[in-house]
């Protein structure tokens, strides 16, 4: 008996991880977390819920094999400011900072729950209010760092207010711009256009 209320009365916490001590009798959560290793909890009454705190990706794509959305196509399309729209593949670094885990817990969830309902939301409001800026030339072209670096600013601000989670190194990566397949085809027939005209110009300089 005594080796069973021992074993209990323990709780591996892995490396970069962080424990949340719930009491179930009172539903007091603890303000501080139980850090990696092996944590002492009184059996019965505590509840410890662990917490992965290390770097954590959150990746929406296109390609059906990636991300979170595996076999579906899972890309940001998003309204521009010129009238067109466009799909943006972004993957956003992400963390719990230390000690926030008891808060997450509280508020929010386990941490399943939190990428569907507070990560993803958080990603694509900043890349539909980024993308409204800018038009589908500029964000597939020249200010495509740009506007990565936007959307970033606005994941960051919106972490940084919520108190939740952080970014996590260089923190968002804008991986791949797609166009509709209507203005894709628009460049085409524009591209096609403008060399007609340099053939013809080309022809009548010849038949000089």
């Amino acid at each position: 008996l005594g080796f069973v209320l021992l074993m209990m009365s323990i709780v591996f916490i892995p490396v970069g991880h962080e424990g949340v001590r719930f009491n179930r009798l009172s539903g007091h959560i603890a303000a501080t977390t139980l850090k990696q290793g092996w944590q002492l909890r009184v059996p019965f009454l505590t509840q410890v819920v662990i917490y992965d705190c290390r770097r954590k990706d959150y990746t929406m794509s296109a390609n059906l094999n990636e991300g979170q959305y595996r076999g579906q196509s899972d890309t940001n399309w998003s309204p521009t400011g010129d009238g067109n729209a466009v799909g943006l593949d972004l993957t956003v670094w992400y963390r719990i900072p230390q000690d926030t885990a008891g808060k997450v817990y509280l508020n929010l969830g386990d941490q399943e729950w939190c990428e569907e309902h507070v990560i993803r939301p958080i990603i694509r409001n900043a890349i539909r209010l980024v993308v409204a800026r800018y038009t589908a030339p500029e964000i597939y072209g020249a200010r495509r760092t740009e506007v990565q670096d936007k959307v970033k600013e606005l994941i960051a601000k919106s972490f940084t207010d919520d108190g939740y989670f952080a970014l996590d190194g260089d923190g968002v990566f804008l991986r791949d711009v797609h166009l509709t397949e209507s203005y894709q085809r628009s460049i085409e027939e524009k591209v096609a256009a403008q060399q007609a005209i340099l053939r013809k110009q080309f022809e009548v300089e010849q038949a000089r």
